[in-house]
């Protein structure tokens, strides 16, 4: 049940940014990819490369170690991309994207206040802000490709960086902290209508709400690369980093399989799995084959015997080190 052919990481990654980055998630499309990687250092090459060609497409890169993060549980995915992300710049940048049309604006998006605004373009604060409410309501609570919640915390983030003195002390903090995980008490968000910590029934909406929203803030979309090759190891570890028994395997199976099952749900978001050679060794017993509902969608039956097809949903990365990397000298990661 083995796959025999590989594929260099440098033609798989041309294929990733020329057939899915450039257009069809850019469009708002949404995939989810498996990569059997030979090693730990081809790995990190994948990482290196998938970060580079997303913020050469403008996309933002998040990365998810199962070493580090417990990948079973959805939420903690979510709490982890949320730590690697700007959330007052993108605050900043919607609000640039929504008057920059009609307003003349601050070069500097950190600065951006109605006060401001409405000393740049010679008005009222008080009209300003009219306009702003409506812009708000129809730019981000009507729209419905979020999660209501999501939508009322951006909506609070916006107010507050756009109105500091009048927002609620220290509401963006405490936002934040909804965010990544780091909320003790629910109850300071229930005067903006969030009712609930981030969880496992909820964290999937959030995600797809997520590459909605970096959309929205002039982004290209959310790349994600999960690494869950800790999965695949027996025993504890001694270094303090995360170990794993079966059952937390076949959870992990059933999480990726709802990303596959949701991308029509999902937009401008491709995520990849890297999965180290275990994973596909029938003999293996934390192995795809424990798990046949994720097996069945990332397994080609048919397949080319000379040749591996870089569109397959699972291909088996070569060992060999890569010389023409299609990578530019820039670390490509956009802000």
């Amino acid at each position: 049940m083995s796959v025999d052919n590989t594929i260099s990481l440098s033609e798989w990654l041309t294929v990733i940014e020329g057939e899915y980055l450039r257009d069809y998630v850019r469009a708002g499309g949404a995939a989810v990819k498996f990569a059997i990687t030979p090693d730990s250092t081809v790995t990190k090459c994948l990482r290196d490369g998938l970060a580079e060609i997303s913020g050469r497409q403008g996309f933002r890169f998040a990365f998810i170690d199962a070493a580090t993060t417990k990948v079973h549980l959805v939420q903690q995915v979510f709490f982890a991309i949320a730590r690697q992300l700007d959330w007052d710049y993108l605050a900043s940048r919607f609000v640039f994207n929504l008057f920059r049309e009609h307003y003349r604006v601050p070069e500097d998006g950190q600065a951006l206040t109605l006060r401001e605004l409405a000393r740049l373009n010679e008005c009222e604060e008080r009209e300003l802000n009219i306009e702003f409410k409506n812009r708000l309501k129809k730019g981000l609570l009507q729209d419905y490709a979020m999660a209501l919640e999501f939508r009322s915390a951006m909506a609070a983030l916006i107010r507050y960086k756009l109105d500091p003195e009048g927002s609620g002390t220290g509401i963006d903090d405490v936002i934040k902290k909804w965010l990544k995980g780091e909320l003790l008490y629910i109850k300071p968000l229930k005067d903006i209508g969030i009712f609930q910590k981030i969880e496992r029934t909820n964290a999937f909406y959030l995600l797809h709400s997520l590459s909605h929203w970096l959309k929205k803030a002039g982004y290209s979309g959310l790349v994600i690369l999960i690494d869950i090759a800790r999965y695949l190891e027996d025993g504890r570890r001694t270094d303090g980093s995360l170990s794993y028994r079966k059952t937390a395997v076949l959870d992990c199976y059933e999480v990726l399989r709802q990303f596959i099952d949701s991308v029509d749900e999902s937009e401008n978001c491709l995520i990849v799995v890297a999965v180290p050679p275990l994973f596909a060794t029938e003999a293996e017993k934390r192995s795809v084959d424990g798990y046949q509902a994720l097996k069945m969608r990332v397994w080609d039956e048919v397949r080319d015997r000379k040749r591996a097809n870089p569109l397959s949903p699972m291909v088996r990365l070569s060992n060999t080190q890569d010389s023409d990397m299609p990578l530019s000298e820039s670390s490509g990661e956009v802000k």
